[in-house]
């Protein structure tokens, strides 16, 4: 007499249904993975925005120091720098930053030119302009 097992009469390899399953499950995985990726892309979006705005603030202030320091305004960009009250690089990825003189008062102000070529105030970039 011979004893056989329940296993012996199954064929080896996995069912549909388990085949299933695990498709759903990788699909499911592989949304929350894209949603998260998404999210994390707008987040540098928001915080590159965040460090125009905050350079912005520090170029505008070192302008204001430079003249009190100084007794006279900053020239452009490369006589501020060389002058050691700002250090660092005045161009980012979104553009760059510039020092022109404002008409109406004749002090100089900071300014952002972006990619495209158009020019930004601190006030403008406030604004979400």
């Amino acid at each position: 007499m011979t004893l056989r097992s329940p296993v012996m009469g199954r064929r080896p390899g996995f069912s549909m249904i388990e085949m299933m399953g695990t498709v759903i499950i990788l699909a499911i995985m592989t949304a929350g993975v894209t949603l998260s990726v998404h999210k994390m892309g707008v987040t540098y979006d928001r915080y590159a925005d965040v460090v125009v705005l905050h350079d912005m603030v520090a170029l505008q202030q070192g302008i204001d120091m430079h003249a009190r320091l100084y007794g006279e305004w900053p020239k452009d960009m490369a006589s501020l720098m060389k002058s050691g009250v700002l250090i660092g690089d005045p161009e980012t990825s979104k553009g760059n930053f510039i020092i022109v003189a404002d008409k109406k008062y004749g002090a100089p102000r900071a300014l952002f030119r972006d990619i495209e070529g158009n020019e930004h105030t601190l006030k403008d970039l406030l604004e979400g302009k």
